[in-house]
């Protein structure tokens, strides 16, 4: 069965949502600037596959328009940031050097009230190794993972000035993707603020970074949702095709598509029909794990004897 995504039915899920969005937003205390996710939930979780993050580049960056940005880099950070300064970056950019940011912001309450003023923070690629002990719960709490960004060479700042901008500028446009053994992924995409082109622009990119390692069979849905709104469905698979064999799914496509939903129903009955071995063994586990309750015996007391 080939990776098949209706982008139509796309379009008109992202259509919904922003109407959705603007209906239900006018006593929003926390503005009408919501994210935007991809939902993507499977049947049979994938193998060989780690608990960490990898980025993604968009089309349109997902940073909210009045955030600022964290800089950290390996020493003489003043000179980064008049260089930041000439190429005039769209975002406000505040450059520190590492030992600085963490002496800066050693205490918890520090490291909080850093998270929470800046929108995003990139690291220089030399740094990588020590992105932990420079990052702590405060940061994973808020959803604040530093990007990594390439802004020197041989430990100097780049010499190509476009480069290094365009560098920035593409680390400004990543968004996340966590990589792990579980049976649902969700990656953010977009912002409602977004036109409804970029979002569509955005989705296309996430979900084909999302499904290409995987068994397009063993996909069970594809949604949408804003923050705090339901899920509207992109794709949902025919249910018990994942059950079959490779030759059954050939042959029942090969048919047509009536013959993919009598197959996979046989299965999905299969799978769900208990064996009579397995009666059995159910039946043997309940009666050897019954408990019966003693019956209480009733005691006499015993006379007191009286000495004369």
């Amino acid at each position: 069965m080939a990776k098949k995504i209706d982008y139509q039915q796309a379009e008109k899920a992202v259509k919904a949502l922003k109407e959705y969005i603007s209906r239900n937003t006018e006593n929003d205390l926390l503005g009408s600037d919501h994210g935007v996710w991809i939902d993507l939930t499977v049947a049979k979780m994938p193998v060989d596959k780690t608990h960490r993050r990898h980025t993604i580049a968009l089309p349109h960056s997902i940073l909210p328009e009045d955030a600022s940005i964290c800089l950290i880099v390996q020493d003489r950070p003043q000179n980064y940031q008049e260089k930041l300064e000439q190429l005039k970056l769209d975002r406000k950019t505040t450059v520190y050097s590492a030992k600085q940011f963490r002496e800066t912001f050693a205490r918890f309450e520090a490291r909080r009230q850093i998270a929470r003023q800046f929108g995003l923070f990139l690291v220089d690629a030399c740094l990588a190794p020590k992105i932990n002990s420079l990052f702590g719960k405060s940061f994973t709490s808020m959803n604040k993972h530093p990007m990594i960004v390439n802004v020197s060479a041989n430990n100097k700042m780049l010499k190509d000035d476009d480069q290094l901008k365009q560098n920035i500028q593409t680390a400004i446009n990543y968004t996340t993707s966590l990589e792990s053994a579980t049976d649902r992924k969700s990656v953010k995409f977009g912002l409602t603020k977004l036109s409804e082109k970029q979002l569509v622009e955005n989705f296309k990119v996430v979900v084909e970074d999302m499904i290409k390692d995987l068994v397009w069979e063993h996909i069970l849905q594809i949604s949408i949702r804003a923050d705090r709104t339901p899920s509207l469905p992109i794709y949902n698979c025919v249910p018990g095709v994942w059950l079959l064999s490779e030759s059954d799914r050939k042959a029942a496509i090969n048919d047509n598509e009536k013959e993919i939903l009598k197959t996979a129903a046989k299965a999905v009955t299969k799978k769900s029909k208990p064996t009579k071995k397995a009666a059995e063994d159910a039946t043997a586990v309940q009666t050897k794990s019954k408990i019966t309750k003693p019956t209480k015996t009733k005691t006499t007391p015993k006379k007191k004897s009286i000495k004369a």
